[in-house]
């Protein structure tokens, strides 16, 4: 139980990081207007929709 509590662990902890990395470098950079952003900002929102997604997984997963 103890592995899969620290493999749960490690997941959320580098998706929360992944998140607020993102987060943080679209908050400098991003301009208000999403019709304004360029291709690397529309990928980072897309990474960002993708670590939601996992961490909304992770928090329904059950320890085995």
């Amino acid at each position: 139980m103890e592995r899969g509590a620290n493999k749960l662990k490690a997941l959320t902890s580098e998706h929360y990081h992944g998140t607020e990395s993102i987060i943080d470098g679209l908050e400098k950079t991003a301009p208000r207007d999403y019709n304004q952003f360029n291709a690397h900002q529309k990928d980072q929102l897309g990474a960002l929709i993708n670590h939601i997604h996992a961490l909304s997984k992770l928090i329904n997963k059950k320890i085995q």
